[in-house]
C-alpha cells in the first residue's frame, strides 16, 4: 500500500481486549525506537535524524528465498505523520503512520489503520509501540528467544 492511503482525521473509539481505547491522528512524527514482539514474529524500527534502521524476525522461512541481513538501513521521508522508508530491500513494510492510542505514540501499518477505521478490528501485528531500549538490545533478546525456543 502506498503512502497516499486515507488516514482518518478524527479520534476513533473502540475496544481492545474488553477495554475502551481511543485511536487519534497525529500530524507529526516522533523519532525514537518502536517495536512489536509477538513471540514468533518481531519488528523493530528506529527513526533518528532522517535515517532508519529496521529489523524483522519470524519463525517462518521459505526454503530458497532470499534472507535479508538486518538491520536494513536507509533514509525516511515524511508526509504529515506518515513515514516512508527509502531502501533497496524488497520485502519489508515501508509505510508507517504515527497515531496516538490512549495518548501513547504508536506506529501503524496501512492495513492496521484500515482495519481499525473500517471495522474497529485491532491488528496486533500491525502496531509498533515505543520503547526506551536500544534496538540492538531488543534484537539480541529476540535472537536469544529464538535459540531457546526452537
Amino acid at each position: 500500500m502506498d503512502a497516499n492511503y486515507r488516514v482518518p482525521d478524527n479520534p476513533e473509539p473502540g475496544q481492545l481486549d474488553g477495554k475502551q481505547i481511543i485511536v487519534s491522528p497525529m500530524h507529526t512524527a516522533e523519532e525514537g525506537t518502536y517495536f512489536l514482539d509477538m513471540g514468533f514474529s518481531a519488528t523493530i524500527l528506529e527513526l533518528k535524524g532522517g535515517h532508519f534502521r529496521y529489523w524483522f524476525a519470524t519463525d517462518t522461512f521459505i526454503k530458497g528465498e532470499h534472507q535479508t541481513q538486518y538491520p536494513v538501513t536507509g533514509y525516511y521521508s515524511l508526509k504529515d505523520a506518515t513515514v516512508r522508508l527509502e531502501h533497496k530491500e524488497g520485502r519489508m513494510e515501508d509505510v508507517w503512520t504515527f497515531r496516538k492510542m490512549n495518548g501513547e505514540t504508536t506506529l501503524w501499518r496501512p492495513s492496521a489503520v484500515k482495519n481499525w477505521h473500517d471495522s474497529r478490528i485491532f491488528d496486533p501485528y500491525g502496531v509498533l509501540r515505543p520503547t526506551s531500549k536500544k534496538p540492538e538490545q531488543l534484537w539480541i533478546q529476540r535472537l536469544t528467544y529464538n535459540k531457546l525456543n526452537h
